[in-house]
């Protein structure tokens, strides 16, 4: 028998909270029961086949955390797995629901998705209400007097900053006491089985639960008051040394919804030296435009006159980049960090990406699949936009005769070899007049010789990219 009275869905995606949650505020605005659902979308999850993949784990620990939190409140989480595309109309008529409320998307696979929804939901009378919860302001309100998106990073950050009002970092409250619902279902909508726990729920979908020591679900709040309380006043300085903690590490928690953006610039609205971090969340959004915008920049070069670049396919050399093999300590001890934490500081993941692209030049979207695979806070927006400006290839992309020396990219933000030593444990015992160049260390260590010298590649690189100006 269906539940009386449920008037509205609401479909968790990458909003997985219950505080400051647009979609559930706008639900419970509507007199009647709210039930609350999250889909494991296979069509997603088909590109990411490590069956111990610990993103998975990081939000099936997340969706049982909420799905307590219902259920203390008197309702309960629905989860399916399958296609959204199929679930969500279904479900919606089984229910007689009237609406049915979610995050707006702004990749291409999610646009799509979300117009077949639409169209399947309003030959049944449904509404299917999408707003932004994601971003701070959408690609739609920052646009050229002309009506067409920016291009450049600059000038969409003062057209950005302009814009911004109280209500895109406003409080969404959710008054939700007593309304949450659950649903009973059909034999033909099979929800899965959450009262086993987190390792029980991956098996269902054909994962393995692999939890990730460094990024624990209840840890969110601490990280949260820890930046804007101690780390804000110096991240435009600390963010840069990547042996200090000077980074927030918030963006796992951001990349799932557990804190919301709006959050994010509230914490830092009446700090003082706020601004390079408010300018990271201007970042975020930016590379989201230019997503909605230019869609194929998935796989193709933004800048057309790069798009013909017959990048090298060199096995070994990527597995050595990969497994932090190269020879050079920043670049290896990064990639290592990435492998062990499944997260990089971020001016190693420049260093790394310029790396693979100029010194190696592999392919972009090579370095750009392995991060999708290995990061937490993996942002398909936000890792293209950063592996094509790394590349030279991209919107506001750094000119592509600028490339990172790593041994002075080194000696510059680990001058101690404090990162480098943490990481590469061969490497702990040397001097640290060597830390930097172990291969001048007459001593013994296993440590590899570099796969290209820098000189050389340096000029490799100029010639490969100057025929294509």
């Amino acid at each position: 028998m269906v539940s009386e009275h449920i008037s509205s869905l609401v479909w968790l995606r990458r909003d997985l909270r219950l505080h400051d949650n647009i979609s559930l505020s706008s639900s419970l605005n509507i007199p009647g029961r709210v039930q609350v659902i999250f889909i494991f979308d296979t069509d997603i999850l088909s590109r990411f086949t490590n069956l111990y993949d610990q993103r998975i784990s990081f939000l099936a620990d997340t969706l049982l955390s909420i799905a307590k939190t219902l259920a203390e409140r008197g309702g309960e989480l629905l989860i399916f797995q399958g296609n959204p595309k199929d679930i969500i109309p279904r479900l919606a008529e089984h229910l007689q629901v009237k609406h049915v409320f979610s995050g707006k998307d702004y990749e291409p696979y999610g646009k799509k998705r979300d117009l077949e929804i639409h169209s399947s939901l309003q030959k049944s009378g449904i509404n299917f209400c999408l707003q932004n919860d994601h971003l701070i302001i959408t690609p739609e309100e920052i646009i050229k007097p002309d009506g067409g998106p920016y291009k450049v990073f600059t000038p969409f950050c003062r057209a950005w900053l302009g814009k911004l009002s109280s209500t895109h970092i406003q409080y969404h409250r959710v008054e939700d006491e007593g309304r949450y619902a659950k649903a009973s279902l059909s034999d033909n909508l099979q929800k899965l089985d959450l009262s086993k726990g987190a390792d029980f729920l991956l098996k269902q979908i054909g994962y393995e639960y692999s939890p990730n020591p460094y990024f624990n679900i209840d840890s969110y709040k601490s990280h949260l008051v820890d930046f804007s309380e101690n780390k804000i006043i110096d991240y435009e300085t600390n963010r840069n040394f990547v042996y200090l903690n000077g980074t927030s590490k918030l963006s796992p928690y951001i990349r799932f919804g557990l804190i919301s953006i709006r959050d994010c610039y509230r914490e830092a609205a009446d700090k003082i030296d706020s601004l390079t971090w408010i300018n990271e969340l201007v970042w975020r959004d930016f590379y989201a435009s230019i997503l909605h915008y230019f869609p194929d920049t998935i796989n193709q070069e933004f800048l057309a006159q790069y798009r013909s670049l017959k990048w090298h396919s060199n096995e070994e050399f990527l597995t050595k980049w990969q497994q932090g093999l190269t020879g050079y300590p920043i670049v290896d001890a990064a990639m290592r960090q990435l492998n062990e934490e499944g997260w990089m500081h971020n001016r190693a993941r420049m260093i790394v990406a310029s790396f693979l692209t100029k010194h190696l030049l592999i392919d972009w979207r090579s370095g750009e699949e392995y991060f999708a695979q290995k990061l937490m806070d993996y942002d398909l927006a936000s890792n293209v936009g950063g592996w094509q400006w790394a590349a030279s290839v991209g919107t506001d992309a750094q000119p592509y005769y600028r490339i990172f020396n790593p041994l002075l990219q080194s000696e510059k933000f680990d001058p101690a070899g404090i990162y480098i030593k943490k990481y590469l444990p061969e490497l702990r015992d040397i001097p640290l007049k060597f830390i930097h160049e172990p291969q001048k260390y007459i001593g013994k260590t296993n440590y590899p010789a570099r796969i290209v010298v820098h000189e050389q590649a340096r000029k490799r690189a100029l010639e490969f990219f100057k025929n294509k100006e």
